[in-house]
């Protein structure tokens, strides 16, 4: 607001005061946890299942028979997984685990982590379909979280998983969400499945919100950036990974020994999977799955 005053002269003059001063921006309830440029790590493959470090933290392949020969693999594009025809046909679905897979342990990525805290993960993908093929497939994309058991249904007896995905069949772009591998019926059936659009290439931001006791947010979007968890415009959805209730856990002696949630942290690993499975007809499509970078917070 403005204020007058007398001049010498006997003249006026208008004095404005200063603007007030910006309201200070909402200081950031995350805090960052691990970070890799997947781009910027040189030249590395995964194929052997043995551990590779990337800033500082252990990564190691699941089912990478399944993947092109020498797949999954680093470069100047990043990580990539590499599928065609050269792997069997694979998946994530209840107990059969056999799309290729790079995870590490939460628990190296985020320090001091415990079953109260609040964890985000962020990827940043690309999905190019360089050739659709003549068959029914279904492929997807993204992040993965699961208590590190992986391969096919028998003699695998299975590990509890849940994952935040882009998905096509080649035909139409989907986002998809999706748990599996529990004990009860239909664990693997469990999904949430949003239309976007028809296109052989596809980048997006795959997030996944892990809250203690197995409670998990999905988002995608298609932000080609890093941003603020639970921020994100786009396909949202979640889930519980808990199989049991409370009473059943404390009070049935015969249940898993301990209070038993599905994804302890002691067990919980993250990372990217990609899958494709053929429907029928040929298995003949060729595709490309990279991630960019790599982003792990933990909520104050």
């Amino acid at each position: 607001m403005g204020n007058t005053s007398i001049q010498p002269g006997g003249e006026s003059a208008h004095r404005v005061n200063p603007p007030a001063p910006a309201a200070p921006s909402a200081a950031s309830s995350w805090t960052e946890q691990y970070k890799a440029d997947l781009t910027s790590q040189g030249a590395h493959s995964f194929a052997d299942g043995v551990p590779h470090a990337i800033e500082g933290v252990d990564w190691e392949s699941q089912n990478a028979a399944n993947a092109d020969a020498g797949s999954p693999s680093l470069g100047g594009s990043g990580l990539e997984i590499l599928l065609s025809s050269a792997g069997a046909s694979n998946r994530w679905f209840s107990y059969d685990q056999t799309g290729p897979a790079v995870m590490a342990a939460l628990s190296d990525l985020v320090s001091g982590y415990g079953p109260s805290d609040t964890i985000a993960v962020q990827a940043l993908v690309d999905l190019n379909i360089t050739n659709a093929g003549t068959g029914n497939s279904a492929i997807a994309f993204g992040l993965l979280c699961s208590d590190g058991a992986f391969g096919p249904t028998s003699p695998n007896p299975g590990g509890r998983w849940h994952y935040s995905t882009i998905y096509t069949n080649t035909a139409t772009n989907y986002d998809l969400s999706r748990s599996g591998g529990g004990p009860l019926n239909n664990m693997g059936n469990p999904y949430f499945l949003q239309a976007i659009g028809a296109g052989t290439t596809r980048q997006a931001l795959c997030e996944m919100i892990i809250f203690p006791g197995g409670g998990w947010v999905a988002t995608v979007t298609a932000d080609t950036d890093f941003i603020e968890p639970l921020t994100g415009v786009g396909t949202v959805s979640y889930g519980s990974m808990q199989s049991r209730v409370s009473g059943q856990v404390f009070n049935n002696p015969s249940a898993s020994p301990g209070p038993s949630f599905d994804l302890t942290p002691a067990r919980r690993h993250v990372g990217m999977m990609g899958y494709y499975q053929t429907l029928g007809g040929a298995r003949d499509a060729t595709i490309t799955l990279t991630t960019t970078a790599i982003r792990v917070m933990k909520r104050a």
